[in-house]
């Protein structure tokens, strides 16, 4: 990677982009065979979900790691919170499972893919932040 000088210039550009890039959305492939519309969300939101992941000693159980994949997913796809979709669901977040049938894989697997595209390698620099 070349490196290049830091100007005002460079700067406001790349303030400009992370701006757009935040009242984008972008595809993302699901392995429910759907492609999704996703939302960036606001850097502070993000270091909140990774927050409320519970890390303990490194780890998180199964469920605090299942519960985050689908608060993710609900906060970066609009669409989901749709009154219909959401229609006769106990908890707003319930239609992530409902969507993606249940199938924890692909939930995961979705989260996932959206920490990669927008956030790769927050969720160490928040452990380390921590340090």
């Amino acid at each position: 990677m070349e490196f290049k000088k830091a100007t005002l210039e460079e700067l406001l550009k790349r303030k400009m982009q992370s701006e757009n890039d935040r009242n984008a959305f972008f595809p993302i492939e699901s392995k429910i065979g759907l492609t999704f519309m996703v939302q960036k969300l606001p850097i502070d939101k993000v270091i909140d979900m990774f927050d409320d992941l519970n890390v303990i000693n490194g780890k998180t159980s199964t469920r605090e790691s299942f519960e985050g994949a689908v608060k993710i997913i609900y906060e970066s796809v609009p669409m989901l919170h749709d009154e219909k979709l959401r229609n006769g669901l106990a908890e707003p977040y319930d239609v992530v499972p409902a969507v993606f049938g249940d199938n924890i894989e692909a939930i995961v697997d979705f989260a996932q893919a959206i920490i990669e595209k927008f956030y790769v390698g927050a969720e160490s620099a928040v452990q380390e932040i921590k340090n």
